[in-house]
């Protein structure tokens, strides 16, 4: 289960540097039973294909472009028509995630797309390797990647990597990472926007003033960051459509049910868009989000979200009322738990 979720966790771009960025990929589903239906293939930088199943097989061919190498494999067996008919969605019978390198690449799996082999792939490799590492130290997956990232300087997965831990190592530390990667690998345009967000994520660290900011509630009133000095604020970034956000919404309600008469406050800044300003309003009220809530409507390149260095959603600053930042990216229980022991 540890396994599922970190290689969920670590679906980032990925380059490569081959000269040939032709693959082929031969797939087979290991079963008695004769399947119909497409196998669809598409991911960050691979143009989106389908093939018909043929005797439980299928097969693509293609060239990878410049932007990444990180692929995803589902099964759909029956027209989209019929399955929105059926099940009211689009969703998919199966799906296999994974590295994809130029080469001939071998798939084969089981009905229920578990028990994977895949051969061909030297990124695949490569991350499996890591799995097994972290496996090794009883799932303590942070110092084994911090580890990798260090001894591969010039591994694509270092970058995939430090992307998907930088908010969890801490910007010191994330920002020391980055910049022991190659100059070679920092010289791709993906690479340098990391390094933008880091240094926005040092700049609002611990210690630090929390940047100004002022945007408007739903009402259209402007809201300012300032307005909260002399109060403790849990600035919390979210999103209607962002599934580990709600998640995390009933840590935050009850954090501030308990803390709000200690002088606690929370002020919610969504990364929807003006297109989904409905959903947002919906969100806040079947969530029960009763503090303040705030939001340019321009989605995750919101100017106030790169000054804060967010680059994935949940996070949230807690500031104390002389405007420093005093704990970053609480979680679950360690929401109500971190704000006990700093807010009295």
């Amino acid at each position: 289960m540890k396994t599922t979720g970190l290689l969920l966790a670590l679906l980032l771009p990925v380059f490569v540097h081959a000269q040939d960025k032709s693959y082929v990929i031969d797939g087979k589903i290991k079963t008695d039973s004769v399947l119909v239906g497409k196998i669809y293939l598409y991911g960050k930088g691979i143009k989106r294909d389908s093939c018909v199943l043929k005797n439980n097989t299928y097969h693509f061919a293609n060239i990878l472009e410049p932007e990444g190498a990180q692929a995803v494999i589902t099964w759909c067996d029956a027209p989209d028509e019929e399955r929105i008919r059926k099940t009211g969605s689009l969703a998919e019978t199966g799906a296999i995630f994974f590295f994809l390198s130029p080469g001939n690449i071998r798939i084969e799996h089981e009905l229920a797309f578990d028990k994977k082999t895949i051969t061909g792939s030297p990124l695949q490799v490569e991350y499996d390797n890591v799995v097994k590492a972290i496996r090794a130290s009883n799932g303590d997956k942070d110092p084994v990647l911090k580890e990798y990232i260090r001894s591969h300087p010039n591994s694509w997965l270092s970058f995939a990597f430090l992307r998907d831990r930088a908010r969890y190592f801490g910007p010191e530390v994330a920002d020391s990472l980055y910049r022991s990667l190659s100059d070679n690998l920092k010289k791709d345009p993906e690479i340098k926007k990391l390094d933008v967000q880091l240094t926005a994520a040092v700049a609002v660290g611990i210690g630090k003033i929390a940047p100004e900011f002022t945007l408007n509630d739903p009402e259209g009133k402007p809201v300012s960051l300032s307005s909260y000095r002399g109060k403790y604020v849990l600035v919390d970034f979210w999103a209607s459509w962002c599934v580990p956000c709600r998640a995390e919404s009933p840590y935050v309600k009850r954090a501030y049910d308990v803390h709000k008469s200690k002088g606690l406050e929370i002020l919610g800044i969504s990364l929807d868009t003006q297109a989904s300003r409905d959903k947002w309003i919906e969100a806040i009220k079947k969530d029960g989000l009763t503090w303040t809530q705030v939001s340019d409507l321009v989605g995750p390149e919101s100017p106030v979200a790169k000054a804060y260095g967010v680059e994935g959603i949940p996070a949230n600053f807690l500031i104390d009322p002389l405007g420093k930042v005093i704990a970053v990216n609480l979680r679950g229980g360690d929401v109500e738990l971190k704000i006990a022991q700093l807010v009295k």
